[in-house]
């Protein structure tokens, strides 16, 4: 049903041209309206508000959910350092990412609800065009693209005393998980179908509880999907049209990875335990019993897909007021898209109406 609080860079406002500032002098919205915080920095201004809110409602259960504009194009320097160069300034923004992510866990501390406190720690895609290291392997990043570096993220998450620290797992699981998981964790069953609203909604992830608190080698899940961006969808005169009608996508069990064509043919096969860089296509050796049976049952889900992808819902939302820093009012538009991926860089809590007493 949405937030209750929320401190937020909105992106880009058409007509407010300082609405595109998320760093220097951002232009920030909450409850008391829009505005731009003159030598402020963005990062610092979300991380202030969840700080405080941690405070005055360590009492209360919450969630937090906390999208960071670091670290993200443009290049910038933080306060703490200044750098000549994009690479330089990046390397200082991931380093202002880890003390801004220490400034709240000290919060969850001061507030004597650490203990008691999930905390997940990851991202929304895969790296940009950049080669870097991975395991002792370069690898070029694949922002947007379906390869692994593209699809694949890092997934962090802490309780202690639950979850025993420094484990990996090689277990399945997408952001569609992640709802179900949070209401298992909350002591509420997870169900395949949620109500809000008296409108019926489909919860197409798995609870991962399992694999955080037990351990478990493997998740509920057989296989995951990934799509690429780029869409290119348009605004017509029938609202926002996608670029594809089937769009071209990936699925992938614990081994094996199948990339699939807009015309619904598997196009591309890859063994990611012995080729993690997807550098040999075996769609033409697929001669062996393990091959074929992979093969096999990720070509089978080919089939549930819907013939034509949808169409993302487009709400045109009324002309808002804002403000610049100077206090001057301004007009701005603002549109709403609901599609199946979605992304925002901002800082939004909500407080849950039942819970088992976890934070």
């Amino acid at each position: 049903n949405g937030f209750d609080e929320y401190c937020m860079w909105t992106g880009f406002e058409m007509g407010i041209e300082e609405s595109a500032k998320r760093y220097q002098d951002p232009y920030v919205f909450t409850k008391e309206g829009a505005k731009t915080y003159e030598g402020e920095f963005g990062p610092d201004v979300f991380t202030d508000f969840i700080v405080s809110f941690i405070g005055k409602n360590r009492g209360n259960p919450f969630f937090i959910y906390y999208p960071m504009v670091l670290t993200h194009s443009p290049m910038v320097n933080t306060p703490d350092e200044i750098a000549e160069d994009n690479l330089g300034k990046h390397k200082a923004m991931v380093r202002y990412t880890d003390k801004l992510t220490g400034r709240i866990i000290t919060a969850l501390e001061e507030a004597d609800v650490r203990d008691n406190t999930i905390i997940i720690w990851t991202t929304d895609n895969g790296t940009g065009g950049k080669t870097g290291t991975y395991k002792g392997r370069k690898v070029k990043g694949g922002k947007s693209k379906t390869t692994e570096p593209g699809i694949c993220i890092p997934f962090i998450v802490s309780w202690k005393n639950q979850i025993n620290p420094g484990q990996t797992s090689e277990a399945l699981i997408d952001f569609t998980d992640l709802f179900p998981t949070f209401l298992d964790l909350a002591g509420v069953e997870p169900q395949k179908e949620h109500v809000v609203d008296g409108i019926s909604h489909q919860i197409d992830g798995y609870s991962f509880k399992n694999v955080l608190i037990k351990g478990a080698d493997h998740s509920q899940r057989e296989w995951i999907l990934g799509m690429g961006g780029q869409n290119k969808a348009k605004l017509t005169e029938n609202g926002v049209e996608n670029e594809y009608i089937f769009r071209d996508r990936v699925v992938r069990n614990e081994q094996y990875k199948l990339y699939i064509s807009t015309n619904r043919k598997p196009e591309k096969f890859f063994d990611l335990i012995n080729d993690p860089a997807e550098t040999n296509n075996l769609l033409d050796s697929v001669n062996t019993k393990e091959r074929i049976e992979n093969f096999q049952k990720l070509s089978s889900i080919i089939e549930s897909f819907p013939l034509k992808d949808s169409d993302p819902k487009y709400h045109p939302n009324p002309v808002q007021s804002c403000y610049s820093g100077n206090g001057v009012e301004e007009q701005a538009t603002a549109y709403l898209y609901e599609s199946t991926v979605n992304a925002s860089w901002q800082t939004n809590v909500i407080y849950p109406e039942s819970t088992d007493g976890q934070d």
